[in-house]
C-alpha cells in the first residue's frame, strides 16, 4: 500500500520542509482552479450578499422545495468533487513540459509527492459546498435576529438539520465512493481501506496522459482498471455529467424563463454555480496540456465578439411601426382638472407628484404598499388626484406597475388583480376582498432575479451568435419578467397581448374623464452624466412661439431619437409632424433600472435609417441611481413647470424612500434634519476602495440636496431600520400611530430583484412607523 513520499532530505530545516508542503498544496489547489473558483463564489455570495442570504427567509415553501435545494446542493458538491479529480488524473499539470506519457519512475514519483493534496484537495472543496450554505444560513438568522418574534418567523436555523443531513450523505459517498467503484477494494479489510482512503493510496491521479482520456484505452492504468471493470463506470458518470450539464445550459440558452421556473430562487444557485464545472474543468485540462491561457482566452474572445455586437444590448422598441403622441403640459394639466375638477370654475385640489426612490424590488415594493394603502384609504382620493409618478430604478418599475394597474382597473375604481400571487408574502392566509395595497404588493413581489441572472451567466457571453437570431439580452429577459408577473396577477382584457407592462408608454389619454398619472422614468446618460428622461410627457411647454423646457439640464431620450419639437404658431408639433417611437412599459422602467453588473447600459438607435453609420447609437443609458437615486430633482423641476403654466394650482410631492434609516436625528439652526454619523466598519479593502464608494454614496448626496430644495410641500415616507410595536401587521397610514416602543429591525435588508416573504412583510408593516402616519397626516393637512 503506498504512503506519501518520505522528505528526500530531511537535514532541511524544518521552515523548508514546511514550506515545501505548503507549495505543494497551492499547486494542487490551483490545478483545481476551477473548482476552487465555484466554491470561493458561493462564499462571498452568501457571505457578503444581503439578497443571497435573504434566500433562506423564504419561509412559505413546502418542505420538498428544501430537500430539492440540498439535493441540487448535493449534487453540486458531487460536480466539484469529480472535477477536481478529473484535473489531477493529468499527467500535464505535474510535468510541465515534458513528453507525455511519463515514464512510469517519473509518474510514480510525482504520485507520491502529490498523493495526499491531491486525494484532500476535491474532497475539502465538495465539503466547502456544503460549507458556504452554514454561511448563508446563519447569516441569515443573523440578519433576521429579534425581528423574527415580531415578524411570526420560524427560525431559520432548522434548515441547518438539512444541511447536516446533506452533509453526512456527502462524506459517505466521498469514504465508500472506491468500494463500490474499485473490485480491488471490495475485499479489503476495513481498516486497509481506511488507510488507502486517508492516503489516497487508489486515487486515479496523473493517471491519463492526455485531456482525450476517454480514447485512450492503450494507457497503463486504463488497462488495469479496465481489467478490473471499474473504469467504464467513470465514464458513463462523466458522459453522463457532461451530457446532462450541456443539455441544461442549452435550455438555458434557448428558453430560460423555462429554467427559472423549474429552479427557482434558492434552486437556482447550486445549479449556477455547478453548470459550468465540468466544461470549464475539461478546458482546464487542455491549459495545462498544450500550456496555453485557454479559459482566459475563451472569455476574451466572447467578451470581444459581443462587444462587436452592441445593437444586441439596444433599447427594445415596439414592434413594427408603433407610434405615440405624449401630452404636452397644458394639454395634460387640463385632463387632470377635469378628472378632479369637474364642476368647471376654480379648481381647488392640488396635483399630487410621487417621487419614488430606487432600490430594486425592495422600492418596488415599499412605493406598492404605500399607494395602495393611500388609494384604499386617503382622502382627497389619491387615484385622481396623482398627476405624475418620478421614479428610479426600481422605483420606477413601482411606478411603472402602479400606472398599468391604474389603467386597468374597474370601472367603479376597484383593483384589477385576481388574487394575490404565490409569491406575496402570507400567501394562502385569509386576506378578505381585494385592496388595491394587496394587489400593488402582489404585483410587485414577483421573481425578478431568475431570469437576468440566467441570461448574465449563460447567454450573453454569447451575444454575437444570439443578436443575429433575433435572441434578446438579460435586460430583454427582465422586462419579460415584469410583464409576466403582470399578467398571472391581472388578467388580460379581452384577451388582449399588449396590455399590462407590455402597453407602450406615451399613450396619453386626450379628453377622457378617467384619469391616469404621467410617468417619468429617469435614467443616467453615459455621454455627459446628465438625466435621461423616458416620459408621457413632452419636455417643453410653448410660450408663444418660445420653448420653455420643464426639465432644462435633463436629455429627453424620444429627442434623441430624432423626435422634433418646437413651438411654431404657439403650440407643439401636431401628430402628423411628430412621430414618436414606441416603447413598453416594461422596457422604460428596466432602462432606469440599468445597475451593473445585472443589466447592461442601453444603447439607443433611431429606427428606419438605412444607412447603418447614421442609425446610432446615439446615447448608453445606464441606472438612473447614477445621477440621483430619488426621482425628486424631476418630481421638483415638473412642480416649478405646473406653476408657471397654472399658478392657481399648488403641486406637492409625495417622496417615497426605501433604505433604512434612522429616526435618530438632529435638527440643523435652519429646521433640517442632519442624520447623526456612527461608527462606520471599515474593512480591509475600505480605503482603496473608498473612491469608488463615494462615487456611489454621491446619489444619495445629490438627493439629500434635492429633498432641501423641495420645501415644505414635500412629504417623505421612508423605511425605518427599527420596526414598529408588535400587531402591526395588518395597519394602515389612516390608523393612529402606535406606541413610539420599537422594536429592531432586520440587520441588513436585502435589496435585489427578488424579496423573500420576511423582507416584504418587514416593508409592508414600515408604513406604519410613526414618523411615516405623522408625515401621511401632515399630507392630509396640506393637500386640497
Amino acid at each position: 500500500m503506498p504512503h506519501p513520499e518520505p522528505d528526500p532530505d530531511p537535514a532541511r530545516p524544518s521552515v523548508a520542509r514546511a514550506w515545501d508542503v505548503v507549495l505543494r498544496w497551492a499547486r494542487v489547489l490551483w490545478v483545481c482552479r476551477v473548482s476552487a473558483a465555484s466554491v470561493a463564489l458561493a462564499f462571498v455570495l452568501f457571505r457578503k450578499a444581503a439578497p443571497a442570504r435573504d434566500l433562506f427567509m423564504e419561509f412559505g415553501r413546502q418542505p420538498a422545495y428544501w430537500v430539492a435545494f440540498f439535493g441540487l446542493v448535493l449534487l453540486w458538491a458531487g460536480i466539484v468533487h469529480f472535477a477536481a479529480r478529473k484535473v489531477l488524473a493529468q499527467q500535464a499539470w505535474a510535468a510541465p513540459g515534458q513528453r507525455l506519457p511519463l515514464p512510469d519512475r517519473v509518474r510514480e514519483r510525482l504520485q507520491d509527492r502529490y498523493r495526499l493534496a491531491s486525494a484532500w484537495v476535491p474532497r475539502l472543496l465538495g465539503l466547502g459546498c456544503l460549507g458556504t450554505v452554514w454561511v448563508g444560513i446563519t447569516g441569515a438568522r443573523g440578519d433576521l435576529g429579534p425581528a423574527q418574534d415580531i415578524l411570526g418567523q420560524p427560525d431559520p436555523g432548522w434548515l441547518l438539520w438539512l444541511l447536516a443531513g446533506a452533509t453526512l450523505v456527502y462524506c459517505a459517498y466521498v469514504f465508500l465512493r472506491l468500494r463500490f467503484l474499485d473490485a480491488e477494494t471490495r475485499y479489503e479489510s476495513w481498516l486497509d481501506y481506511w488507510d488507502d482512503f486517508r492516503f489516497g493510496s487508489r486515487s486515479s491521479l496523473l493517471s491519463d496522459a492526455t485531456p482525450l482520456w476517454f480514447l485512450e484505452e492503450r494507457q497503463t492504468e486504463t488497462r488495469r482498471l479496465l481489467a478490473l471493470g471499474t473504469y467504464p463506470r467513470g465514464d458513463v458518470f462523466a458522459f453522463a455529467c457532461l451530457t446532462a450539464l450541456a443539455a441544461v445550459w442549452l435550455w438555458s440558452v434557448a428558453r430560460p424563463d423555462h429554467v427559472a421556473a423549474a429552479f427557482p430562487r434558492a434552486l437556482l444557485v447550486p445549479v449556477i454555480l455547478a453548470l459550468p464545472l465540468s466544461v470549464l474543468a475539461y478546458l482546464s485540462t487542455w491549459s495545462h496540456y498544450l500550456r496555453l491561457p485557454l479559459l482566459g482566452l475563451l472569455l476574451l474572445a466572447c467578451a470581444v465578439l459581443s462587444g462587436l455586437t452592441p445593437q444586441f444590448h439596444a433599447l427594445r422598441p415596439v414592434d413594427g411601426a408603433a407610434s405615440v403622441q405624449r401630452a404636452d403640459l397644458r394639454g395634460a394639466l387640463d385632463a387632470w382638472t377635469r378628472a378632479n375638477c369637474p364642476g368647471g370654475g376654480e379648481c381647488r385640489a392640488d396635483p399630487v407628484i410621487l417621487a419614488s426612490a430606487g432600490g430594486a424590488s425592495r422600492a418596488a415594493f415599499f412605493t406598492a404598499s404605500v399607494v395602495g394603502d393611500m388609494l384604499d384609504a386617503s382622502q382627497p382620493a389619491l387615484r385622481t388626484r396623482l398627476f405624475a409618478i418620478s421614479g428610479v430604478s426600481g422605483g420606477a418599475v413601482g411606478a411603472a406597475m402602479i400606472r398599468a394597474a391604474l389603467d386597468d382597473a374597474g370601472p367603479d375604481g376597484a383593483p384589477p388583480c385576481r388574487e394575490a400571487p404565490s409569491t406575496l408574502f402570507g400567501h394562502g392566509t385569509e386576506r378578505g376582498p381585494m385592496t388595491w395595497k394587496t394587489c400593488l404588493q402582489g404585483l410587485a413581489s414577483g421573481d425578478f432575479l431568475s431570469r437576468p441572472v440566467i441570461g448574465l451567466v449563460f447567454r450573453d457571453l454569447f451575444g454575437f451568435a444570439l443578436q443575429a437570431l433575433g435572441a434578446g439580452d438579460r435586460a430583454v429577459l427582465l422586462e419579460q419578467a415584469f410583464e409576466d408577473q403582470y399578467r398571472r396577477v391581472v388578467p388580460a382584457r379581452d384577451g388582449a397581448a399588449e396590455g399590462g407592462l407590455a402597453r407602450p408608454l406615451g399613450r396619453f389619454p386626450g379628453k377622457e374623464a378617467r384619469w391616469s398619472p404621467l410617468l417619468l422614468l429617469n435614467t443616467t446618460s453615459t455621454l455627459d452624466g446628465r438625466r435621461a428622461i423616458l416620459s408621457d410627457l413632452l419636455p417643453f411647454w410653448c410660450e408663444g412661439a418660445r420653448e420653455e423646457r420643464i426639465f432644462p439640464a435633463a436629455i429627453d431620450v424620444h429627442e434623441t431619437l430624432g423626435t422634433p419639437h418646437g413651438c411654431d404658431g404657439g403650440a407643439p408639433p401636431t401628430a402628423a409632424r411628430r412621430p414618436e417611437r414606441a416603447f413598453r412599459l416594461s422596457t422604460a422602467a428596466t432602462a432606469s433600472a440599468r445597475f451593473p453588473v445585472l443589466s447592461p447600459p442601453a444603447l439607443v438607435y433611431r429606427p428606419g435609417i438605412p444607412d447603418p453609420d447614421k442609425a446610432g447609437p446615439y446615447d448608453m443609458l445606464v441606472d438612473g441611481g447614477y445621477f440621483e437615486n430619488d426621482g425628486l430633482t424631476t418630481a421638483a423641476e415638473l412642480a416649478r413647470a405646473i406653476e408657471a403654466v397654472r399658478p392657481d394650482l399648488k403641486p406637492v410631492i409625495l417622496h417615497v424612500t426605501n433604505n433604512p434609516t434612522s429616526e435618530s436625528v438632529r435638527v440643523s439652526g435652519a429646521g433640517q434634519p442632519v442624520p447623526e454619523r456612527s461608527l462606520m466598519a471599515v474593512d480591509w479593502y475600505a480605503v482603496p476602495a473608498a473612491p469608488l464608494r463615494t462615487l456611489y454614496a454621491t446619489r444619495d448626496g445629490h438627493a439629500a440636496e434635492a429633498t432641501l430644495a423641495t420645501g415644505e410641500r414635500a412629504f417623505s415616507l421612508s423605511v425605518d431600520d427599527q420596526l414598529p410595536t408588535p400587531g402591526a401587521a395588518g395597519c394602515a397610514l389612516a390608523a393612529p400611530a402606535p406606541e413610539p416602543r420599537r422594536a429592531p429591525g432586520i440587520k441588513e435588508l436585502s435589496m435585489s430583484w427578488w424579496l423573500s416573504g420576511s423582507v416584504q412583510d418587514y416593508l409592508s408593516r414600515q408604513i406604519c412607523t410613526a414618523g411615516n402616519v405623522r408625515e401621511f397626516q401632515r399630507y392630509l393637512g396640506t393637500v386640497r
